[in-house]
């Protein structure tokens, strides 16, 4: 859904700024008007990410072990019920 050829990034010096806008043609799921907000993600070093796109947001956590690395992942929708559950699944 994001527009590749129009993504931007810009590097810190302890994160990586991403973003794109939504893909309006051609996409497998053609965003409504009101959802083409542009696409956004920000990795703060060394471990967390924030993703930004289609109105909802998530966040990353890497946890990391001497062994095994581990991921942590939250998402976060602006509709909870159950209304808006059945309308995506």
């Amino acid at each position: 859904m994001l527009d590749y050829s129009n993504y931007m990034i810009e590097n810190g010096e302890r994160f990586c700024l991403q973003w794109s806008p939504i893909v309006s043609e051609g996409a497998e799921h053609k965003p409504a008007q009101s959802e083409r907000r542009p696409g956004a993600l920000y990795w703060l070093y060394p471990n967390f990410m924030i993703n930004y796109y289609d109105g909802v947001m998530d966040t990353n956590l890497v946890i990391l072990a001497y062994r095994q690395d581990r991921g942590r992942f939250d998402f976060y929708f602006p509709d909870v019920s159950a209304n808006a559950a059945n309308a995506i699944w």
